[in-house]
C-alpha cells in the first residue's frame, strides 16, 4: 500500500498537472509529517516498534523528487546536528567505555567479532557474472566486496543492545562485550572494503596495461606502448578527442555511448559520468585516442563523431561536443625532436592529464550545486535589498569663498599678486616630424638610415638622411668628396605614413607600400 497505491492516489486528488514545484514540495513535506505521527501511533498501539510507522511513512514518498528536494532545503543542517546530538546523547553515552579494560570483556568482544566471517560468506553466494571460473578473479572480487560491505554493524545494532540491556534480557557484562564487537565491526569493516577495491583496481589496471603492451608489440613489431604512442604524435597520424555528452538519465545510454565509439575505431582513455541534484541530466564526458585519417579534415571528422554519438543516445534534446584534445606532452615530444630532453612515460602521463580534466569539470558541476542550493535554501519571494537613497547631509568643507555649498558665499577670493601673462614653454616631447613650433629637425628614419649633420665652410649645419652603408664608405676615405644630383626630383605627390604611401590622386585614399 504504501509504495503502490497511496503514491498514485496522491498524484490523482491532490499534487495535479501543471503545480508549482515549490508548492507540491511543502504540501506533501506537510502530509509526510502527518502520516508521521499518526503511523508511529498506530504501530505503537499494535505493539509493534514506533519505527515501523515513520519508516512507512517514508516509504510513501521514497520517489516524491520535490519533497526530497524541499526537505533538503529546509531541514539538511538542522538534521545533521540534532542527528550528532540525539546519537551522542541516546548511543554515545550508552557505551560502556571503562568496561572495555576489562580481559573477560575484550575476549568476549573478539570472539562476537568473528560473526563478520558470517557476513563475508553471505558475500560468496553472489551469481558470477563474469567469464573466469566461480571464486577466482573478477568474481572474487564482487563477492568480497559484498561481504565487507554487509560486514558493518550500523547504528541499529546499538538499539538493539541498549533495549535488551534495559529490558533486562542480557546482563551489563554482555552488552558491554556486544558493543565492543559492533565498535570493531564499524571500524575494521571499511578499512576492508577500501583495501578490496584498491587491490581489485591495480590488478585490473595493471591486466590493462599487460594486454594493451602484447597488443602493441604483435601490431607495431616490437615497439612498446610509449614508442607506438611518440611515433603517432611525431607522424600526425594520432589524435585525441574530449566528447562531452549532456542527456536525460535513461537505461543503456552509457553502453550505447561506448559502443558507438567502438564502431568509430576510437580507444578510450578515460571516462566519467555524473549529475546534478537539481537537474535530472547526466552529464557523460571521454577522453579518446583515434587515428587521423588522410584527405579528411579535422572538422569533417568530428561532425562523424558528434552525428554517430547523438544517434547512439537516441534523444533529439540531447547535447553532443567533440572537440580536439592536444594533452601537454605532446609539446614535449615535438620539443624533443629539436634537441630537447625525450618526454618518458607518455601514455601514463596522458592518462593522469584526462584525469585531471575530469575532475577538474565535475568540480564545476558541483560548485553550479552549491550555488542552486544557495538560491534554494533563500525564502522565495523575500524583498531584494536595495542601496538606500543618498541624502544631502551638510559637512565641515566649505569652499574657498566662505559660506557652505548650500548658500552663496559672502566674499569672493582675490589673489594678492598680479596674475602674470602664460609663457609658451618648449618640452622635449615634439611630433614625429618635428616639433610645434617649427623646429624641422626631426624627421622620419627608415630602417638602415641614419640623420647626419653637413657643415659647411662658415660652420652651418645642414641636417639630411643618409644610407647607414653610405656613412661608412664616406668616413673611411680620406679623400675629399663631391656630391651630385643622381636622380632628379620625380615630383611625388603623396604622404609617407611609416612606411605607407597614401596616395592623393586616388580615390578612397588607397594606402600602397613605400617603394
Amino acid at each position: 500500500l504504501a509504495l503502490m497505491v497511496l503514491p498514485g492516489l496522491l498524484d490523482r486528488f491532490i499534487f495535479k498537472e501543471g503545480m508549482d514545484d515549490r508548492k507540491h514540495g511543502r504540501i506533501a513535506l506537510g502530509i509526510m509529517f502527518a502520516l508521521v505521527i499518526g503511523l508511529m501511533q498506530a504501530t505503537h498501539a499494535t505493539k509493534a516498534s514506533h519505527l515501523m510507522g515513520a519508516f512507512i511513512a517514508g516509504l510513501v514518498f521514497c520517489t516524491d523528487h520535490h519533497l526530497h528536494h524541499e526537505f533538503v532545503s529546509q531541514f539538511k543542517r538542522l538534521l545533521q546536528w540534532l542527528m550528532r546530538i540525539f546519537f551522542a546523547s541516546t548511543i554515545g553515552f550508552q557505551v560502556p567505555v571503562k568496561q572495555f579494560g576489562s580481559g573477560k570483556i575484550i575476549w568476549q568482544g573478539l570472539l562476537f567479532t568473528l560473526s563478520l566471517v558470517g557476513k563475508l560468506v553471505v558475500g560468496f553466494m553472489v551469481p558470477n557474472f563474469t567469464r573466469e571460473k566461480k571464486f577466482t578473479g573478477n568474481h572474487l572480487r564482487d563477492c568480497l566486496i559484498v561481504g565487507c560491505s554487509m560486514a558493518a554493524e550500523g547504528e541499529f545494532a546499538f538499539v538493539i543492545a541498549a533495549y535488551s540491556v534495559a529490558e533486562g534480557l542480557i546482563d551489563k557484562d554482555l552488552y558491554s562485550s556486544i558493543v565492543f564487537a559492533i565498535l570493531l565491526s564499524t571500524i575494521i569493516a571499511p578499512f576492508s572494503l577500501r583495501f578490496t577495491i584498491t587491490y581489485f583496481n591495480k590488478r585490473a589496471m595493471a591486466a590493462v596495461l599487460r594486454a594493451e603492451e602484447e597488443m602493441t608489440h604483435q601490431l607495431s613489431g616490437g615497439k612498446g606502448v610509449d614508442d607506438v604512442l611518440t611515433s603517432g604524435i611525431l607522424e600526425g597520424t594520432t589524435i585525441f578527442y574530449c566528447i562531452n555528452t549532456t542527456s536525460h538519465a535513461a537505461w543503456g545510454t552509457l553502453p550505447s555511448l561506448m559502443s558507438s565509439l567502438f564502431e568509430l575505431e576510437l580507444e578510450v582513455i578515460d571516462h566519467r559520468s555524473w549529475h546534478t541534484r537539481f537537474e535530472s541530466t547526466v552529464i557523460n564526458e571521454v577522453y579518446a585516442k583515434g587515428v587521423l585519417k588522410k584527405d579528411v579534415p579535422v572538422e569533417s571528422q568530428i561532425e562523424i563523431i558528434e552525428q554517430k554519438v547523438k544517434s547512439a543516445i537516441s534523444q533529439p534534446d540531447s547535447v553532443v561536443s567533440v572537440t580536439r584534445w592536444t594533452p601537454g606532452v605532446v609539446d614535449e615530444i615535438v620539443d624533443s625532436e629539436h634537441g630537447g630532453v625525450p618526454a618518458q612515460n607518455v601514455a601514463e602521463r596522458v592518462a593522469k592529464e584526462a584525469q585531471k580534466n575530469l575532475d577538474r569539470s565535475e568540480h564545476k558541476d558541483t560548485q553550479k550545486d552549491e550555488i542552486l542550493s544557495s538560491f534554494a535554501n533563500s525564502e522565495v519571494g523575500a524583498p531584494i535589498r536595495t542601496r538606500p537613497r543618498p541624502k544631502r547631509v551638510k559637512i565641515v568643507s566649505t569652499p574657498i569663498g566662505g559660506g557652505d555649498m548650500f548658500t552663496g558665499g559672502t566674499e569672493v577670493f582675490q589673489p594678492k599678486d598680479t596674475l602674470r601673462r602664460r609663457r609658451r614653454v618648449k618640452t622635449m616631447s615634439t611630433p614625429i616630424s618635428g616639433d610645434m613650433w617649427g623646429d624641422t629637425t626631426t624627421v622620419v628614419l627608415a630602417p638602415g638610415e641614419i640623420l647626419v649633420n653637413i657643415i659647411g665652410p662658415n660652420d652651418e649645419k645642414y641636417a639630411s638622411k643618409m644610407k647607414e652603408e653610405t656613412y661608412k664608405l664616406l668616413k673611411e676615405s680620406g679623400t675629399p668628396q663631391l656630391l651630385t644630383i643622381a636622380q632628379p626630383d620625380t615630383q611625388f605627390m603623396g604622404q609617407y605614413l611609416d612606411g605607407f604611401v597614401r596616395r592623393s590622386n586616388r580615390v578612397g585614399g588607397t594606402i600602397a607600400e613605400a617603394p
